[in-house]
C-alpha cells in the first residue's frame, strides 16, 4: 500500500512542478516542437 500511495504522491508533485515551470523552458521547448512539426 505504501508504494502505491508514494507513486500517487510523486505523480501529483510532478504535475504541480510542470504547472509551475509552465511559463519557462518546458513551455518554450513544446512550442518549438509544434513549430518544427508545422514547418515539416
Amino acid at each position: 500500500m505504501k508504494e502505491t500511495i508514494f507513486k500517487i504522491v510523486v505523480s501529483i508533485l510532478e504535475r504541480i512542478v510542470l504547472d509551475l515551470v509552465d511559463d519557462g523552458k518546458i513551455n518554450n521547448s513544446i512550442d518549438q516542437k509544434k513549430n518544427s512539426n508545422l514547418g515539416n
